[in-house]
């Protein structure tokens, strides 16, 4: 990995092709950030018998990267 998890050159790491016939299982993670760094929701996919485990999608938000960022209660209503 280099430097940040959500850096442009680890999110392309990220495998593409979703095998969504294999889900039995549907998981929402969230790494809030209380310092002006990034805050990502992502949609994962697991099978429970194999264990394979797949991010559909993802969000992220730097506030400290934002002209006008979001206040914390609006970005927790938001998220």
């Amino acid at each position: 990995m280099i430097g940040n998890a959500y850096s442009s050159a680890n999110i392309k790491k990220i495998r593409r092709d979703i095998d969504l016939s294999i889900i039995d299982e549907w998981l929402i993670g969230i790494d809030y950030s209380v310092r002006k760094d990034y805050t990502v929701v992502t949609l994962n996919a697991r099978n429970t018998s194999t264990y394979e485990f797949q991010t559909v999608d993802a969000w992220r938000y730097h506030r400290g990267k934002q002209n006008q960022p979001m206040a914390e209660p609006e970005l927790i209503k938001f998220i």
